[in-house]
């Protein structure tokens, strides 16, 4: 298994993910990355993603709300990597379990496809979305999430001290009254990898809360 997680997606044009696109793609001759923006509530960036990704891969758009499961698979099986942009978390789970394509996304991550995401798409790899700072607009009562990793992921966590810090941790802090898996919060610059069983920063800061306990920053390297 192969997670590449951000909390934004770098500048300019999407640099970091495309980076990361990069090394997943290599000098492979049917270069295609699967485009996910199911938690889009506005308009797709088709036409800044194609440009981003440019002399990367080319980017086939998964359409939920257009497209028969057939036609998605066969994008799936044609592309070297799956990309899932930011957006509405909730809206995200809610569309995934609305077209029952949850199960399909993680067994391929699990036999092999390599993920890109970033904020929505980050938060949903964790074991639920209820770590998310969006606002469930959308009313879904569907909060599992792929459950790739055994944690919780939480994006745009502040650089700095001070009440909007204080109000996350609260928000964290809640979270474990009633839930027990540990969160990892990316700051925004952070990006995370899992190849296999190993999870480690590779750039920014990241910060660990675990039930009982304050969170603390995570140096770079491996993950425990």
């Amino acid at each position: 298994m192969q997670l590449h997680l951000f909390s934004t997606p770098g500048e300019p044009l999407l640099h970091d993910v495309v980076q990361a696109c990069r090394t997943i793609v290599g000098a492979h001759r049917a270069r295609v990355v699967a485009y996910l923006p199911a938690a889009a509530m506005g308009p797709l960036w088709m036409d800044y993603t194609v440009e981003a990704f440019r002399d990367v891969a080319g980017v086939r758009l998964i359409d939920l709300d257009q497209m028969e499961h057939d036609d998605i698979d066969a994008v799936l099986d044609q592309a070297l990597a799956l990309y899932i942009p930011g957006g509405n978390t909730y809206r995200l789970a809610q569309r995934l379990r609305q077209r029952g394509f949850v199960e399909n996304v993680k067994r391929r991550i699990q036999s092999g496809l390599p993920l890109i995401a970033f904020s929505a798409g980050t938060v949903f790899c964790g074991q639920d979305v209820l770590t998310t700072g969006d606002i469930n607009v959308c009313a879904t009562t569907e909060f599992s999430g792929l459950a790739l990793t055994r944690f919780n992921f939480h994006v745009h966590y502040p650089a700095v001290q001070g009440p909007e810090r204080q109000a996350r941790d609260v928000r964290l802090k809640e979270y474990h009254a009633m839930r027990p898996h540990s969160v990892l919060a990316l700051q925004d610059g952070a990006y995370l990898r899992v190849m296999g069983e190993r999870m480690e920063v590779l750039a920014g800061r990241c910060w660990r809360f675990d039930l009982g306990q304050a969170g603390h920053a995570l140096d770079a390297g491996p993950i425990a």
